[in-house]
């Protein structure tokens, strides 16, 4: 082989080399780190938020544009194989003091054994395992068997979770009271084992339910009734020594403390209101009781029952009843028809009931004295997060921000964890509007991821000129039309007006200014605000994708922004998906949340 062959066959191997080298470097690019410039884009998500610690009752007052949002990543449905049943009843969630969660349910819609899961996460949960088991007894009726139904929890201010359960004889229900009663179970390790059943009432029941004052007292409520008439009413027994011992004792023998007079029958007072739920509110003297009431058409023991539900308060404890008393005076009675009553209360003052209308889950936010709910009308604007139909749901408050909501579906239970929006602040920031958030100090956000697993988060800022909004979205494939629409409004009047903002963000950045013209939006030059968008991972691409942010900048004087508020809309468009915030109507800006100008960060 001649030198010139040598020298044409060295250039085509090196040729080739290149060629290959080039094929794969091809072939691989999509994969490369650098080729996701933006790939440490940092999207924050609703978890690491709202960190600050809101003082007691910091929204009284202005609970009317309070609402929750479900988050979508949370919802869960605990199959029956899980559960260990088929037909899993009356679900109840408390959260441990040290972490993690406790569910208590029971079979079918009497109910004859108590079981319980633990999670750590409210998604995974272990396989349900028996508390309370029938077992076989001597009754006035003969052989017979103790039945269990009905539990509930309380977690004590010490760690310890006691759950009381109302048992019954199955065939002697009616007509032994001696053989019916409320048994308590205690955990000293977060609900792992369990002590020795302990009898703390005696008597025909149903629907224990425990609360722990700060004194220590720990007061068992539950519904008071004789089954022979029909009658009922809420009484209780309390503890002054962390559940040891029970008073009053004897059979039958309790504290009545709430009830209404129903009408005579066979010569007897009849009386109701029952499954109590009841809350010391924040003021720390009120106690707020939410229950229902066992109705007949016509008022005639004769007539279709049916059930509605009332509001009790009591101050300092309640008033003991006798004889024909009724009580407490201070009530809101037979609101609307529904079921299963549950109250809760977050630190910031807003009360939540839950019960059961027409089959559903269903929730209102109050205020912090639980007397003013929200929206038109109590047989309106109820928050039915749930597809499932079921009943007796309950709630527990999580954290500052968070409820747990809990109702059966058909062989299963559904699990749910609801955000709460409320008015957020604005603390006056010194922002860049470079996309960088590192000078977003504060936490203080709201929250939109009820409808998919793409979810937003907003937070507000404002100087001298300018408010300033932070947007993160949450998105796992960043696509064109992946919009993200902003409302903002003066919180002059309730109704759009000329210096209500519409602003539509994409991906890439802003799509399109408007403003409410009298009667429709009309287009403005997007250079009215002033944006930065950084996009984590690659518009259409869908690898590595976990959403992008938008840091934008509106002048105070487009907004004609000089009230102490600011009303706020979004709308999250994924694909054929839409998301806004809980009864948000675009078109009503008195819909909105609202935020506050000017507090100090």
């Amino acid at each position: 082989m001649n030198l010139n062959c040598i020298k044409m066959k060295f250039i085509m191997n090196i040729l080739m080399l290149a060629v290959v080298s080039m094929l794969f470097d091809g072939c691989g690019k999509k994969d490369s780190p650098d080729d996701f410039p933006n790939d440490t884009v940092k999207i924050h998500t609703i978890h690491e938020l709202n960190q600050e610690e809101e003082e007691l009752d910091s929204h009284a007052g202005e609970e009317g544009s309070s609402v929750l949002e479900l988050d979508f990543s949370s919802y869960t449905e605990i199959s029956s194989a899980i559960l260990g049943i088929t037909n899993p009843v009356y679900s109840r969630i408390k959260k441990k003091k040290t972490g993690g969660y406790l569910l208590l349910y029971h079979n079918g819609q009497i109910g004859s054994n108590i079981y319980y899961s633990n999670s750590t996460d409210l998604k995974t949960w272990s396989n349900g395992e028996l508390l309370f088991q029938q077992v076989p007894i001597t009754s006035s009726q003969g052989a017979d068997s103790r039945r269990y139904s009905t539990a509930d929890a309380v977690v004590l201010s010490n760690g310890d979770i006691l759950v009381a359960v109302s048992f019954r004889a199955n065939l002697a229900y009616r007509h032994s009271p001696e053989t019916n009663g409320i048994m308590m179970r205690r955990s000293k390790d977060n609900g792992f084992t369990w002590g020795e059943e302990q009898v703390i009432y005696t008597g025909t029941n149903w629907e224990p339910y425990l609360l722990e004052l700060p004194s220590g007292e720990i007061q068992c409520y539950f519904t008071d009734t004789d089954p022979v008439y029909g009658n009922s009413g809420t009484s209780m027994v309390i503890s002054n020594d962390g559940g040891l011992t029970w008073s009053p004792t004897g059979v039958s023998n309790n504290y009545k403390v709430i009830r209404q007079y129903k009408y005579m029958n066979q010569g007897r007072r009849i009386y109701t209101d029952q499954m109590p739920s009841v809350k010391l509110l924040n003021d720390g003297e009120t106690l707020a009781g939410f229950m229902e009431a066992r109705l007949e058409d016509n008022n005639q023991s004769s007539g279709n029952s049916y059930f509605m539900m009332s509001l009790v308060y009591g101050k300092d404890n309640w008033e003991h009843l006798t004889g024909d008393d009724v009580g407490p005076t201070d009530r809101q009675t037979n609101l609307f028809r529904g079921a299963g009553g549950y109250i809760s209360q977050f630190r910031s003052g807003e009360t939540v009931i839950s019960c059961n209308i027409n089959n559903i889950f269903s929730m209102k936010i109050g205020d912090n004295k639980a007397r003013n709910f929200n929206h038109t009308a109590w047989n309106a604007d109820w928050f039915q997060p749930f597809n499932g139909t079921g009943y007796w749901g309950s709630t527990e408050i999580d954290d500052a921000h968070h409820i747990i909501g809990t109702m059966h579906k058909s062989g299963t239970i559904m699990v749910g964890r609801f955000f709460l929006n409320h008015r957020i602040n604005a603390p006056t920031s010194n922002i860049v509007v470079d996309g960088d958030t590192n000078d977003w100090t504060h936490t203080d956000a709201l929250f939109i991821g009820s409808e998919s697993q793409t979810q937003a988060v907003f937070r507000a800022a404002i100087d001298a000129d300018n408010l300033y909004l932070l947007v993160e979205r949450q998105d796992n494939y960043v696509a064109t039309g992946d919009n993200v629409d902003l409302y903002i409004h003066n919180d002059e009047g309730n109704s759009l007006n000329i210096n209500s903002l519409k602003i539509t963000l994409d991906p890439a950045g802003v799509v399109a200014c408007s403003k409410w013209s009298g009667s429709s939006w009309e287009a403005e030059d997007i250079s009215l605000v002033t944006v930065s968008n950084k996009i984590s991972g690659i518009i259409n691409d869908g690898r590595a994708d976990t959403g992008y942010l938008s840091e934008i900048g509106i002048p105070l004087s487009t907004i004609n922004g000089n009230s102490g508020y600011v009303r706020f809309n979004a709308v999250l468009t994924d694909g054929n998906i839409t998301d806004t915030f809980t009864f948000a109507d675009p078109a009503k800006p008195e819909s909105w949340m609202r935020i506050k100008k000017g507090i100090s960060p």
